[in-house]
């Protein structure tokens, strides 16, 4: 009875270790009076100081016994079994504050690292006599004692100090390294310890994983024979937990020690576009926060509770969907709602973003693009275009490569195909269709194509390089190419336009009557778009081809770099294009873009109703697929395998945005957004079509990306592209707003009734080669880990039979067990 009531006692104060301070329902409700925080505060102390001192009492019993006893560890249970069994004890409630978010530790991880230690303690230890005699006791209590102390005494000193003494600190994140891989082997020798003789000699021998009925059979006499497969049982779930539980505690030091000793601001010494200068530095994150909350204001004097909460997210970095998806939501309230919220957030951006120049001088990055000159003095061209072009429309396909490409009818069987199975939208397959039925639109010598990144892996240079066209060329400098390093991308660009039947144009840092050699020309190409933005301007703007204004210029888009580079490209970019269809005639100019599918966009009701759709008729057409994926979401508790369906109002929506491809990606994407909006509404053609994702270099170089990319065709309607497919199909689609009279991407055609655009965000939803996300039955971003675990069991076409192959291995050994017992 007294146990008892000890371990009641424990439990009601436990958890508190975890407990920081006042509690986030608490703090949700109106401001608490400061003597009730005080009382609180000190409540907390006590309770972790009290903690503290229970194991020290732990570790006393245990130094006490091996001064007395050094020659075994008979005894040490009698002497610290029962501080441990109530103090341990009292972690239970651990799970309790968990579950109602009273503290910030996740639930399931809380569970199991609580629960670990009761089963140990109370499961293993308790009842087992020969586990309390064993030599393991010694190593488990020393590292559980130490872990435990040191632990408590932090939270304690955590009440009352900002910054906990380096002398507690460092040992509390530090320490598991060691005391983590002792516990641990001293648990399962426990656990082996627990199992009488002759049962662990008979598993031992026979069959230490799959344990057959026989061998069950011939042990189910002995004492506590549940506790015995419990054992086993959990003799394996140690094994593997071990795989995951220090390298996540690494990661938890990690972050603690990010915490207490952030970086120092570095030196403000960068040149060429920079982020803002918020609170003292240039951060990608506050930047971030920034644009949003301003876009989501509008150029309103109010400031909606939504641009709060943006501007005051302590989480950017993994919280930024829910904040874009506000931003979205808001530009969908109506037709200005979305022009004001594209303008505001682009208007932020160039007015707030700052430049420094190669002297030092700094000054705004709007004003910076107000500069006339440039330093770009040379203009080269390589002209092998024909009176006649002949080129045929081709896309490669999987094994009908660039040497052996699919043509004419073969395309558009393709493109039904696609279409068919939900991989793109119907009128993106018209639209395919189309530019091959009409061959004539393949003469594009009336339009000069600008390409903002022109070697860019997904973009059309190569296609329209193939089919004879005008291309003017923006890039890195040819002088970044080192010897030994990789090759500079003009050396591609220009051995492409040598061998096709177009017209290649671009810029030299000097005259090119000053190049005499290849190498030459090499080295005086191209610009930096982020040191001189205005310079490639400049140059574009005096080029004779655009200076005429009868000639039709269409200027795309089509840079990358990782993390807050990828923004200022796109800004970048995004001064030019504005100010090349400002400066010329109405209608003589067409911006274009390649917009991802992993963003928020408005979709077509015939999409979401087909993502409904392959998430309900799975049950009938894949039933074992179904099974499995409904026990992939019990198993993450709902966050994987989340519903794609999405509406707001009148519109069907998709929320295709990726965490792990962070805000900064998000916001280049959404910048490009904007312009197309705003160009839109003021009667500028725009082709913003959704590509489809793409196996490219820069994607599949990242690990995780590349396993998810071999996983996530396992889910109608996926299918991941190769680079000269997308590249084809992409110019496809750019051919068609061109050419047809009833494109979308041309205004005149905003209330038709075939491609009507009320909102400008409709715009993106027509054409689309979303490949497969819009009619997908679960989001993108919730597919991320089963698509890994997809490739790493067999890949989409065994990952089924694999499943429930060692599921069925799993309720077998269950199965066998169940039935020794019953025998």
């Amino acid at each position: 009875m007294v146990l008892v009531q000890r371990s009641a006692i424990m439990f009601m104060f436990a958890g508190i270790a975890e407990y920081q301070g006042i509690p986030n329902w608490l703090r949700k409700g109106p401001p608490l009076r400061e003597s009730i925080k005080m009382l609180l505060k000190l409540y907390f102390t006590v309770y972790n100081v009290a903690c503290a001192v229970g194991w020290m009492m732990c570790a006393a019993a245990l130094a006490k016994h091996i001064h007395n006893y050094p020659n075994g560890a008979k005894g040490l249970w009698e002497d610290a079994g029962m501080i441990l069994v109530i103090t341990q004890g009292a972690a239970a409630l651990e799970i309790v504050h968990s579950a109602l978010k009273m503290t910030k530790s996740p639930f399931m991880q809380c569970f199991m690292q609580v629960m670990s230690r009761l089963l140990i303690v109370h499961g293993v230890l308790y009842p087992s006599k020969s586990a309390q005699s064993n030599w393991a006791l010694y190593p488990l209590l020393a590292a559980y004692c130490t872990i435990e102390i040191t632990r408590y005494v932090f939270y304690a000193l955590k009440q009352w100090m900002k910054k906990v003494p380096g002398i507690v600190f460092y040992p509390r994140y530090s320490m598991f390294y060691v005391l983590y891989p002792l516990g641990i082997t001293s648990e399962l020798i426990l656990l082996l310890a627990s199992l009488p003789a002759d049962f662990k000699a008979e598993w031992w021998a026979n069959a230490p994983i799959s344990m057959p009925n026989s061998c069950m059979a011939s042990c189910s006499t002995c004492e506590n024979y549940l506790g015995c497969q419990a054992s086993v049982i959990l003799f394996y779930v140690w094994c593997l937990a071990t795989l995951f539980m220090i390298p996540a505690m690494h990661f938890t030091r990690k972050s603690a020690l990010k915490k207490r000793n952030p970086r120092k601001p570095k030196p403000d010494t960068g040149k060429g576009i920079l982020f803002p200068m918020i609170n003292g530095q240039r951060s990608t994150q506050e930047a971030g926060k920034a644009i949003i909350a301003a876009a989501i204001t509008g150029g309103s004097d109010v400031i909606p509770a939504a641009a709060a909460k943006a501007r005051i997210e302590r989480k950017w970095r993994f919280k930024y969907v829910r904040h874009f998806r506000a931003m979205f939501e808001a530009s969908l309230e109506s037709p200005e709602a979305a022009v004001n919220i594209a303008k505001a957030g682009t208007d932020f951006m160039h007015k707030h973003f700052q430049f420094r120049d190669a002297n030092g001088n700094l000054t705004s990055f709007e004003k910076q693009m107000e500069r006339k000159d440039t330093c770009l003095k040379g203009v080269y061209r390589i002209d092998n275009t024909e009176s006649k072009n002949s080129a045929e429309f081709t896309v490669p396909y999987k094994k009908r490569g660039v040497e052996n490409p699919l043509k004419g009818a073969e395309i558009k069987k393709l493109a039904e195909k696609w279409a068919a199975y939900g991989t793109i939208e119907p009128d993106a397959a018209d639209a395919l269709k189309k530019v091959v039925d009409n061959p004539k639109w393949l003469d594009l010598k009336d339009y000069y194509f600008v390409l903002i990144g022109a070697s860019s892996a997904m973009g059309p240079y190569l296609k329209l390089m193939e089919l004879g066209a005008n291309v003017i060329a923006l890039d890195i400098p040819g002088k970044w190419e080192r010897p030994g390093g990789r090759p500079s991308p003009w050396r591609k660009i220009m051995k492409v336009a040598k061998d096709s039947k177009g017209k290649l144009i671009f810029p030299l840092s000097k005259k090119a009557s000053e190049c005499k050699t290849e190498d030459e020309i090499v080295k005086a190409a191209g610009g930096d778009l982020i040191n001189q933005p205005a310079d490639i301007l400049n140059w574009l703007m005096n080029l004779d081809e655009v200076k005429d204004k009868k000639n039709h210029i269409v200027i795309g888009n089509y840079t990358y770099l990782d993390g807050g580079l990828h923004v200022l490209l796109s800004l970048a970019s995004d001064a030019i294009m504005k100010e090349v269809a400002a400066r010329r005639p109405k209608g003589k100019t067409t911006l274009c873009y390649l917009c991802t599918p992993t963003d928020l966009h408005v979709i077509p009701e015939d999409a979401s109703k087909a993502a409904e759709t392959n998430v309900s008729m799975s049950a009938l057409t894949r039933p074992l697929s179904f099974i499995v994926e409904s026990l992939l979401k019990v198993v993450s508790g709902g966050k994987w395998l989340v519903g794609n369906v999405y509406r707001k109002d009148s519109h069907s929506m998709v929320d295709g945005l990726v965490v792990n491809q962070g805000p900064n990606y998000a916001l280049a994407k959404r910048l490009q957004h904007w312009r197309a909006i705003l160009a839109y509404n003021e009667g500028i053609p725009v082709s913003s079509n959704i590509a489809p994702s793409t196996a490219t270099l820069s994607v599949v170089k990242a690990r995780t990306f590349k396993w998810a990319y071999g996983g996530i065709p396992f889910f109608k309607p996926y299918e991941i592209f190769d680079q000269e497919t997308t590249n084809s199909v992409m110019t496809a689609a750019l051919i068609h707003d061109l050419r047809s009279p009833a494109s979308a991407a041309n205004p005149k055609n905003k209330e038709s009734k075939e491609t009507p655009v009320t909102n400008c965000l409709e715009l993106f939803k027509y054409t689309s080669f979303h490949g497969g996300v819009w009619r997908s039955g679960y989001k993108m971003d919730s597919l991320g880990v089963v698509s890994v675990l997809i490739y790493f069991l067999g890949g989409p076409s065994l990952f089924v039979p694999v499943s429930v192959s060692v599921a069925g291995a799993l309720s077998a050994g269950f199965y066998s067990v169940l039935m020794a017992t019953v025998i």
